[in-house]
């Protein structure tokens, strides 16, 4: 541990000295030989751990998975809040849409993501309205290039 706080140190030291250095030195020609120097100075800093005898040793292999199996359950979490944000923004505007309507329900929304897409599974409408009511759903849904099948009434069957 005290390997690598010594080189960020070093990396941070080396950084802020350069910074101050470009800032101080008058627009010409030598401003650009200087910006160069300091990179590659910069660069051997930074890589000095692994070409100097001291060097870290890192396992790639243990990295690389761990770093994925990481980034797989960061993916999974995404795609939950995504999905959960969905189907609360198309709940709510569905209210909306009823409440303009004089419909009294409410929308229970089930969606999930496929090739990077969210699809609505299914629309459940509690409780279930009136034959007028459900034409003015159907209405509602159309308008919001929602599919007629993927409504479903409280008390029939639905599919998740």
């Amino acid at each position: 541990m005290d390997t690598i706080r010594q080189w960020v140190i070093t990396v941070s030291v080396v950084s802020v000295i350069s910074g101050v250095l470009m800032s101080l030195l008058p627009k010409s020609n030598n401003k650009n030989l200087f910006r160069s120097i300091a990179g590659v100075i910069m660069i051997y800093t930074f890589l000095q751990p692994l070409i100097g005898t001291q060097s870290l040793k890192i396992n790639i292999s243990d990295y690389l998975s761990d770093n994925y199996s990481i980034s797989e359950s960061i993916d999974e979490y995404a795609d939950l809040s995504i999905i959960s944000s969905a189907e609360k923004a198309i709940e709510n505007l569905l209210t909306q849409e009823a409440e303009k309507l004089k419909i009294s329900c409410s929308f229970t929304c089930r969606c999930k993501v496929e090739n990077e897409k969210i699809h609505i599974n299914s629309i459940t409408v509690k409780p279930k309205p009136d034959e007028n009511s459900i034409k003015k759903i159907y209405e509602i849904a159309d308008s919001l290039a929602i599919e007629r099948n993927a409504i479903v009434f409280e008390g029939e069957n639905d599919e998740y």
